[in-house]
């Protein structure tokens, strides 16, 4: 008969299979136990995380770990609620509401070696207070509207907006090495540019 116990993690070496050396009972230890984990799923739990051992067939020099928690870095979830998460912070939330929430203090990095795709029904929202970096030796955007900003350059059924191009041309300014601005030329040029696109 298969008894269960718990115990504390006192050693985790990550080889092929993850071997443990844990404490149980008073007085009693184990050394160099299998820690079996989910098929697709698998951790290195710190030293100090708790954990359950199995004696399989009550043999107690059969001893296997099938279980490990940590409460000292595990969220605090909403019922039905799925997370994964590290002693670091980082997570990744299942939420209430259908919403999955990912967090890194540092980088969260998403790579494939032929296609990366994000598509959604409504809206892709992409936010950042510094800066948005795209790089690639060829970029497109197919759709039939595209705005590049309140006073930048409309596109229409992939062409761009005459009034638009007409404002880009005469209202773009680079500030000069004396610490004025060049381009965008006189009242008269705009108005004659504006009005040959217009």
């Amino acid at each position: 008969m298969t008894s269960l116990i718990r115990v504390v993690l006192k050693k985790v070496k990550d080889a092929k299979i993850q071997i443990v050396d844990a404490v149980g009972r008073v007085g009693e230890s184990f050394s160099n136990r299998e820690l079996f984990q989910q098929y697709g799923f698998t951790s290195h739990p710190w030293p100090d995380a708790e954990g359950v051992a199995a004696f399989l067939g009550g043999d107690v020099n059969n001893v296997i770990i099938i279980a490990t928690e940590d409460r000292r870095y595990r969220l605090h979830l909403a019922q039905g609620e799925v997370a994964l998460y590290t002693d670091e912070g980082d997570w990744v939330h299942m939420k209430r509401g259908n919403e999955i929430h990912a967090y890194s203090k540092k980088t969260i990095r998403a790579q494939s070696d032929d296609l990366v795709e994000v598509t959604a029904a409504n809206l892709v929202h992409i936010v950042s207070p510094v800066k948005i970096k795209g790089e690639a030796p060829r970029v497109s955007f197919v759709g039939d509207y595209m705005d590049l900003g309140a006073e930048g350059l409309g596109i229409d059924n992939g062409v761009v907006r005459k009034s638009d191009l007409a404002y880009a041309l005469t209202n773009h300014t680079h500030p000069d090495a004396q610490g004025g601005v060049t381009g965008g030329g006189t009242d008269a040029s705009r108005a004659s540019t504006a009005a040959r696109c217009i």
